[in-house]
Formats: structure tokens, C-alpha cells, sequence
């Protein structure tokens, strides 16, 4: 088999480091290795992890972007508990969930919502749904 998709609430960039490409992954939770311009939008992949400079709301990483003419501040792409989720990537997984010919899960209780529910529009199109993990 092939995969196709992988959503993950995993804010670790192990995923990404995997080698899956980025275009492959909806990383509902963020990823911490990556830093956003609060300006721009674009997106910077890090071989470390990016932290904020306060412990807040504020995800500044107090780096700046270095596209043309820009100078935005860079965000540590991670959510907070009471945060939206990022659009495009919550989007992408319900889209992609859609077209699933089978949709495995791997060490989820499958209790946080959104992301919970992305087997079971799977399922009710007609995929084979599996659960593999630990919990009871």
C-alpha cells in the first residue's frame, strides 16, 4: 500500500522529518520546528525546535522574516489549548479523510475533537477504519 495522507495532532515535526512531504500532511496541532510570519504567511522549516521568547499567548520567536521586503515577525507554529486550529490544514485532512480508502489510526484515544472525528467521515464514505494502539 501507499500512503496518501497523514493527519496528526503530533506538534513535533517528527512526521515531517520522516521524509513524508509537506504537501502530504495536515499537522493539526502545528509544528514545532516550524515558524510562520504573523505578516506574510511564510513558512519556515527549522532543524530545531522554535520557542517563544515569553511564556504566553504571544508565539514570537523573536526572529524576524526574511522575504523581500517583509521584516514580520516570526510565530513558533503551535496551538494553544482554546486556539483555532489552522485552516488549510484542517481543511486538507477532512478533504483528504473524504477520499479515504482506508483510514488507520495509530496511539489516539481519538477523544480531541477535530481530529477525532476524521475516521468517521472515512468510515461513512466506505473506508476500512482501523484503530491500532495501546489504550483499552
Amino acid at each position: 500500500g501507499i500512503l496518501k495522507y497523514l493527519i496528526s495532532q503530533n506538534c513535533d515535526g517528527i512526521h515531517r522529518r520522516s521524509g513524508i512531504p509537506s504537501h502530504s500532511i495536515s499537522e493539526l496541532h502545528g509544528n514545532s520546528n516550524m515558524e510562520e510570519c504573523e505578516k506574510c504567511g511564510q513558512q519556515y522549516f527549522r532543524d530545531f525546535s522554535c520557542h517563544r521568547i515569553k511564556r504566553s499567548r504571544d508565539h514570537f520567536t523573536g526572529r524576524y522574516c526574511s522575504h523581500k521586503d517583509c521584516n514580520g515577525r516570526l510565530l513558533e507554529y503551535t496551538i494553544d489549548f482554546g486556539q483555532n486550529l489552522p485552516e488549510r490544514p484542517l481543511e486538507k485532512a477532512i478533504e483528504n479523510s473524504k477520499k479515504a480508502d482506508v483510514h488507520v489510526v495509530f496511539g489516539s484515544s481519538l477523544t480531541v475533537s477535530p481530529a477525532c472525528e476524521m475516521p468517521l467521515i472515512s468510515k461513512k464514505k466506505g473506508a476500512f477504519f482501523a484503530i491500532c494502539n495501546l489504550q483499552k
